[in-house]
């Protein structure tokens, strides 16, 4: 597959199999995707982000491929910043075919991955029905304060026997490649980027937070659910609180899961997808579907029938 667009067909995944699609270069399998996102023109600061990802009600049988809980931010340079940087942080929770759960933080500049780009983590646990197998794992990705010269990311695996496991913190210095972040980034707004060749302004719309399942390089074909929930950053609180729609990697102006804005080698302005596919066989529950779901918590889960399309107002 090669990219649509001559200059602005960016797309990163996160992942076992990880790359990116470049202008004019050939992609990697294509990942399928689907998201939230804050949609809040409110663009904030955030020092943090936590959540749990709960991957019960998906089989335990080996499976035809992995499927990742992830969660992606643009960042901003300073706080008196007033447009978001090229370089966005992703943390994930993957569970692999063979039942393994493991974390996942990796960094992106623009189309280029930078940070950990082989896709290793620690190893969280096992998803299964005995006691010591995860019943979910809350998570946490920061900037350390005060200096803001590393971010650092926690796991905590909770076994379906209530034991809490211990991981060891994970820590990414800045500075050791080049990256000038230092808040990451949420709300949406629209950015013009340049597409086609020659290149035209066009309008996109850019979602700073994305949480998402994404699969590795096909859709997952068996029996597969994952919850989201107690989304919270540092400067919005519960996600629960502001209105929240879905995305994914669609070319439409408004519901592609663009993320930032990039400068290419010849000076256009590029814009960042997340992932590269629709995930077409994704279905979800959420509070505006079902009552009973509190806001602030989304079900994704295999559906063949009731897809769920980019745009989708999950709460208000």
């Amino acid at each position: 597959m090669r990219s649509k667009y001559a200059i602005t067909s960016a797309i990163i995944a996160i992942g076992i199999m990880l790359g990116a699609t470049m202008a004019n270069s050939q992609a990697f399998a294509a990942n399928p995707y689907v998201a939230g996102y804050p949609d809040r023109t409110t663009i904030s600061k955030e020092n943090q982000f936590t959540q749990k990802t709960d991957f019960s009600g998906t089989t335990t049988s080996t499976r035809n491929t992995d499927i990742t809980s992830v969660f992606s931010a643009a960042t901003f340079a300073s706080s008196t910043a007033t447009d978001t940087t090229s370089w966005i942080h992703q943390q994930g929770i993957a569970l692999l075919a063979a039942n393994a759960i493991r974390g996942v933080y990796q960094v992106w500049n623009g189309l280029n991955c930078q940070y950990n780009c082989s896709g290793t983590g620690p190893s969280l646990g096992n998803h299964g029905t005995a006691s010591a197998d995860i019943d979910y794992v809350y998570s946490t990705f920061a900037f350390e304060s005060p200096s803001r010269t590393r971010t650092w990311q926690y796991y905590e695996p909770h076994t379906n026997g209530g034991s809490i496991v211990s991981i060891p913190i994970q820590y990414y210095t800045m500075s050791t490649y080049g990256d000038p972040a230092q808040y990451f980034a949420s709300g949406a707004e629209y950015k013009n980027i340049q597409v086609g060749n020659p290149p035209t302004w066009v309008a996109k719309k850019m979602k700073y937070f994305q949480f998402a399942v994404e699969g590795n390089g096909a859709e997952l074909t068996s029996t597969w659910t994952v919850k989201q929930y107690e989304i919270w950053s540092s400067s919005i609180g519960y996600l629960s609180t502001v209105p929240v729609k879905s995305t994914a990697p669609s070319t439409d102006s408004a519901n592609g899961a663009y993320i930032t804005r990039y400068t290419a080698s010849d000076g256009t302005i590029g814009g960042v997808q997340i992932a590269d596919t629709d995930y077409t066989t994704a279905g979800a529950n959420y509070n505006l579907k079902s009552s009973s779901i509190p806001a602030g918590t989304v079900i994704w889960q295999r559906d063949t029938v009731n897809h769920i399309t980019a745009g989708t107002q999950l709460w208000n």
